[in-house]
């Protein structure tokens, strides 16, 4: 169990990383209709989540995702403050995670 958790916050980390890499590149992909549910479908492949557990999860992502977008969007922040602020949402965020998985 204590290596799973060490696993979802490698991945929390590695998702806000890739967040601010994509957020600060000029030549961005389009934005997807629903990052909470791409976002959503990684993190359940990855922790094999059962259905009721991925229906649990999508409204904490949805939640989640206009405070990420309002970090990425944040120009006055430097890359390592954007950083911080996204480890500080995603500890916010995983008790609520914590509590499904």
């Amino acid at each position: 169990m204590k290596r799973q958790l060490g696993l979802f916050g490698a991945m929390a980390l590695a998702v806000a990383a890739l967040i601010v890499v994509a957020a600060t590149s000029r030549a961005q992909a389009p934005v997807p209709n629903s990052a909470a549910a791409q976002k959503l479908a990684m993190v359940a492949k990855q922790l094999n989540l059962t259905p009721e557990q991925k229906m649990k999860l999508l409204p904490v992502l949805q939640a989640e995702a206009p405070k990420l977008k309002a970090i990425k969007a944040n120009t006055s922040l430097t890359q390592l403050q954007k950083v911080e602020q996204l480890k500080a949402l995603h500890q916010e965020t995983d008790p609520q995670i914590q509590a499904i998985y």
